[in-house]
Parts: C-alpha cells; structure tokens; sequence
C-alpha cells in the first residue's frame, strides 16, 4: 500500500511536460503544481498522525486511500490548473495520513524482534514507489495520455483500499488515543527524541533530495551526458536506497542501537560527499561514491522508523510520533533543493560549494544520534 501510495506521488514527474502543454502551464506554474506535495506534507505531518490516534488508525487509512483514489480520478477530468492545485492538496493530506497511519499498524501487529525489521522494510517504500512510478508511467503516457494514467492510478488505489478491507479486519486496530488531538500533539511536542528523530530525518532529506533534483542538470550541463541517460543514472541511485532500508532493518534487529547507526549513516554520508564533491577523482569513482552513499545512506530513513515505536510514549501515540518525524523529512525535501541552489546561484557557481551543505547537515545528524543515545523510551 506505501509503495501505490507514493507512486501517486511521483507519477507527476514525467507527466509534467505533458500537462504544461496541455493546459499551457509557465514553468512556476508547473514547479509550484510539482512542489506543492512537500509543502502539504512538510506541515501536516503531526497533525496528520495525531488525527490517525484520535480517529482510529484503521479507519483513517480507509480514508486517506479513499481521498487519494477520489483526487487522482477526480483530477483527471479536469481543464483548470487551480482545481489541480485544490486536488493536488487534498492529495497531499491524504498521502501524509496514509504515510503515518501505515507504519504504526505495522509496528502494532509485529512483536519485539520483527518490528525493526518491519520498518526497516517499510521504509523502502518510497523509493519504490518512485521507481514504479518513473518506469510504468511513460509506457501510459506515451500510449494513452496523462488523463488515463491518473485514472489508472486511482484504480490501483481502489485496488489497495479493497486488499486492506479483505485481509485487515478491527483486531489489527492499534488502541486509539482518548486524549484531545492538541493534547496529544503536545504530549509529542515535549519528547526530546521526537525533536531528535525529526531533525535526524531532516538532515538526511536536506542532502539526498537536492542530489537527486539536480543530479540530472549537473550531468547535463557540467558532464555533457545525455538527458536520458542522466535520467537513468538518477532512478537507478533512487532505487539503490533500498538496500540501505531493508539493511536498517535487519541490523537493528539484532540489537545496534538506533543512535549508533544514526551516528554511522552521518559519518559515511559526509565522507562520501568529500569525494563526491572532488573534482580531482574520476567521474566513474564519484559515481560510485554517489550509489554508495545512497544505498548506505539509506540506514538513516530505516533507523529513524524503526526507532519511532521505541520511543513513542504509548502504542496509542505512535502515528503522531510517526508524523513529527515524516514532517521533519518533508521539511528537507522541500528546503534541500532551495538551499543547494541558493548557494551555486549566489555564492559559487562552482558545485563543489555543495560540500558545504552535506558536511553542515551530516554534522547536526551525528550530534542528533549522540543526544539521541541520552534518551530513555518513555514506554519501557
């Protein structure tokens, strides 16, 4: 269900072009159509995953895969770009909701030892999801159009929604939070290692997410290498961030802790980032840097997921935790891009100023796992 959830996402990608055209989008028009799913997700987070421990976790994902479904049809019959930025929101809450609300059942249903390995599998799901995305999409849209994806799309939703309705029933329902929704938000709010986790999430996104935005560019304009191949260079690095995921999951398994392997993720991504961002070394050696730090840096996302059941104050509260943690990471997804621009724009032009980015960003995640290690789960 994560991996259809964030395929709703990324279907946009290569079907922009096409609705620019069509509805004679400028370029801030179609980035803003693009950008704002991080927007709505960077501040929905924990309100979101409060709603799921209020509402009732099974309940809330009927709904949000409903609402995904409705939009992605609805959206495909629609001429005016204002009623897809309406739609393209109440997407975005709906994809927030599942993406909170999701984990927790898994953590629920899942005992003491599976649950690191849960989430560490859970936590590929949106490089999946990508990755589905970006191979199945052109296949509609250079034989059907964009309207037929979307409405494909929404199927495949219905699909998940009816899967969930077979085989979930209400004894899956993780307990429901009887306190107020601000309350229960505010109980969050005062978790150190809510903070901790977000932030961790954050520093990670803030480094990966404008490497992958403007990789293709960089390869382009500074390497003379062919857009579709760029292409594939850059979703083939998406995927190869699984592994780090699944790999998350199993070692905190067998007992690592969660701030060590923060630590960790923090120290390989800003010593690969020296070599990445070093013009002395080969294009093929930066290369496989690059894939080594994505599918490594991969560890962090898994680790931060599988630690939210651990240290979230009750089973009843784990999806609003889930939230502040998802915020955190929207929040890098949306500024990483900005800032690495700002700085080769403003400062440099030379890319090599990136390195200043990921080493000040890898520095705050190490410092995060280290005070992470300080905090004791309020639940054990």
């Amino acid at each position: 269900m994560g991996i259809v959830a964030a395929a709703q996402i990324y279907k946009l990608s290569p079907a922009l072009p096409l609705i620019r055209h069509e509805l004679a989008l400028n370029m801030v028009q179609g980035g803003w159509l693009f950008s704002l799913i991080n927007l709505t997700t960077m501040v929905t987070g924990i309100i979101a995953g409060g709603f799921a421990d209020r509402f009732g976790h099974r309940r809330t994902i009927i709904l949000s895969l409903g609402l995904m479904a409705f939009t992605a049809g609805l959206s495909s019959m629609m001429h005016s770009y204002h009623w897809l930025m309406v739609l393209r929101f109440i997407e975005g809450v709906a994809f927030m909701t599942a993406a909170v609300t999701l984990p927790t059942l898994i953590a629920h249903t899942a005992n003491d030892r599976q649950r690191p390995l849960a989430m560490g599998l859970w936590s590929c799901y949106i490089p999946m999801g990508a990755a589905v995305a970006l191979l199945a999409s052109p296949i509609l849209l250079e034989n059907y159009g964009w309207r037929i994806l979307w409405q494909f799309s929404a199927l495949s939703v219905v699909l998940m929604l009816l899967a969930f309705l077979l085989f979930f029933r209400d004894n899956i329902e993780a307990r429901t939070n009887t306190t107020s929704l601000l309350q229960n938000i505010h109980d969050i709010l005062r978790q150190p290692a809510a903070w901790l986790l977000a932030i961790s999430f954050g520093c990670y996104t803030i480094t990966q997410s404008p490497l992958l935005a403007w990789l293709p560019s960089f390869l382009v304009e500074e390497r003379g290498i062919g857009l579709p191949l760029a292409g594939a260079i850059t979703a083939m690095i998406i995927v190869s961030n699984i592994f780090g995921g699944l790999l998350a999951g199993t070692i905190a398994s067998k007992g690592f802790p969660y701030w060590a392997i923060i630590c960790f993720s923090a120290l390989l991504i800003a010593a690969t980032s020296l070599g990445i961002f070093n013009d002395q070394l080969s294009d093929e050696f930066r290369l496989a840097l690059l894939f080594t730090q994505s599918a490594l840096g991969g560890l962090l996302p898994g680790t931060v997921l599988a630690a939210v059941p651990h240290f979230s104050p009750s089973p009843a509260q784990t999806a609003t935790m889930n939230g502040i943690a998802v915020q955190g990471a929207q929040a890098g997804h949306f500024l990483g891009p900005l800032i690495l621009a700002s700085l080769i724009s403003h400062i440099s032009s030379d890319w090599n100023i990136a390195i200043w980015h990921f080493l000040t960003a890898t520095a705050i995640l190490f410092v995060c796992g280290i005070l992470l290690k300080r905090q004791q789960p309020t639940n054990k």
